[in-house]
């Protein structure tokens, strides 16, 4: 089996070249929980080389990635997880404090009933 990022032939499970991890990508859903705290937890510097592009010319990484050359950029999952929480705190932290204030009207009066 060769390396579909540099490709020279595999000696083991990743390439002695780029280091390229030689894995299948289809995941059950067993494995996608494992995954997906997996690759959260690990965001490195190959985020501005997903990025940049990602932004100006999302074709290029696309085609990058769908032709096996991975090892350089985020996998696309880490991407969208890692975006998520920082979209979900900055929401938080610059979102004005909305007060909510509801006012409860007093029954009408109710004139000649009784409460036994």
């Amino acid at each position: 089996m060769n390396c579909r990022h540099c490709g020279p032939r595999l000696q083991g499970p990743f390439s002695s070249d780029c280091g390229q991890e030689a894995r299948d990508l289809d995941l059950s859903l067993r494995q996608l929980p494992g995954e997906l705290f997996g690759n959260l937890m690990s965001f490195d510097s190959r985020a501005w080389r997903t990025v940049v592009p990602l932004l100006f010319r999302p074709g290029d990484l696309t085609a990058h990635y769908l032709a096996g050359q991975r090892v350089r950029f985020v996998p696309p999952i880490r991407l969208y997880d890692f975006v998520s929480i920082v979209y979900f705190l900055l929401l938080a932290l610059l979102s004005p404090e909305v007060e909510v204030v509801r006012e409860i009207s007093p029954a009408p009066d109710r004139q000649g009933a009784t409460i036994q």
